[in-house]
């Protein structure tokens, strides 16, 4: 195989890359009148494709406008998978780009092994495990944050950070402003230290545990570790950034992986509790969306949080909570964030891009469960299955 030369792109661009690699991951399978969509596929080699757009219950015609509108918006490569089938691509998806943010949610995925086999303690401090940083080191109680805290970026500690943009340095918080655990702040200093206490605790290096626990068991095409990882060091901090190149069609083999709970082909490579609980909201964001575990989980002040199941959310498999929350168009226009959620940026910047491909799916017959206002709770939801909708009801597509 010729491997094309990486290459370097904006923030927005790399987002955007990744948000429209792994896009159609969260879409719901066709519906009943298209059943083999919902057989569980998994890309072997090569990704397998539909027939046809068709054949999966999309629109060639509209495809096509996307794709002309994709060109008018610099979109560096776009792949939507449905039922680990190809339904469509263009761009460069076998070119390897800078990840940028998306780094931060493969670092989350890797945890999830080591939480499970006790290796790694997410209630530890980081007085407890030997964290600091160059002068001005950090204070007794900055050092009194948890991994877990880290991970949801609310350390509360303030330090410079490498791999920060001038935006990000700007909008840093005073040190000592917020105890740790009380505060999210998009926090690269949060991100990089989690990566020392991930290493430190593994005894692993996050390049090569990425490579063996997820590039080689998912199949991914193009990701050469020596080529395409390298360690970001400087004198701000002693946590350095570990930034990630890959190509659209290997993060959607990452993005398919989450779809189906962590598991691949028979082999639950990330445990399926950990899938469900570091993409589960733990903050309120700037934008009014939710974040995880160093993932982006809801857009447009809806939360996942604020949904309650009427059936116990552990019986289905991801896919099918993920086909639960398909609605209308208003809540597709979320789904990229609620599946791989850490290129948001991407969605606020170019979500002209989403509403052309939202409108390629084709109309499905038959009413699937529907949202209601639950008995209690504000701003929480209830989800149900009605024989008949009640009038006004936002409906699912199943």
């Amino acid at each position: 195989m010729t491997r094309m030369p990486s290459k370097s792109i904006s923030r927005n661009q790399a987002a955007a890359l990744g948000l429209l690699a792994m896009f159609a991951l969260g879409q719901a399978h066709a519906a009943n009148r298209f059943p083999h969509a919902q057989v569980k596929v998994f890309p072997g080699s090569e990704w397998a494709r539909w027939p046809t757009p068709e054949a999966a219950g999309w629109s060639s015609a509209k495809l096509k406008a996307a794709r002309d509108h994709a060109a008018t918006l610099k979109t560096v490569a776009v792949m939507i998978v449905q039922g680990g089938k190809v339904v469509d691509k263009w761009g460069k998806t076998k070119r390897p780009f800078k990840c940028h943010s998306m780094r931060k949610s493969i670092l989350s995925a890797l945890y999830g092994p080591h939480v499970a086999s006790g290796k790694i303690k997410l209630a530890s401090t980081l007085g407890e495990l030997g964290i600091d940083d160059n002068a001005p080191s950090l204070t007794a109680t900055e050092k009194k944050a948890t991994v877990v805290d880290l991970l949801k970026a609310r350390s509360g500690v303030y330090h410079p950070a490498l791999y920060e943009t001038k935006v990000m340095a700007a909008k840093r918080p005073k040190r000592g402003s917020h105890a740790p655990g009380t505060f999210w702040y998009y926090n690269n200093w949060d991100f990089n230290a989690a990566c020392t206490i991930f290493e430190n605790q593994t005894g692993r290096g996050i390049f090569e545990e990425f490579e063996e626990r997820l590039a080689k068991p998912l199949g991914m095409q193009d990701f050469v570790r020596e080529e395409h990882t390298q360690y970001v060091t400087g004198a701000d901090s002693v946590h350095a950034a570990y930034p990630f190149r890959l190509s659209a069609r290997d993060l959607a083999r990452f993005g398919l992986l989450f779809a189906r709970a962590g598991g691949w082909g028979g082999e639950q490579l990330i445990p399926q509790d950990w899938v469900n609980e570091s993409t589960s909201p733990y903050s309120t964001t700037e934008r009014g969306g939710g974040y995880g575990y160093m993932w982006w989980v809801a857009a447009n002040g809806k939360l996942m949080a604020s949904l309650v199941l009427a059936e116990p959310f552990d019986r289905l498999d991801l896919e099918a909570r993920i086909r639960t929350l398909v609605l209308t168009k208003e809540l597709l226009s979320e789904i990229p964030r609620v599946i791989l959620f850490s290129g948001g940026e991407a969605v606020d910047a170019r979500p002209e891009l989403f509403d052309s491909i939202l409108e390629v799916r084709d109309e499905a017959s038959g009413v699937g469960p529907a949202l209601r206002p639950a008995a209690a709770g504000p701003g929480r939801t209830l989800l149900r299955a009605p024989a008949k909708p009640a009038r006004g009801t936002a409906t699912f597509r199943n």
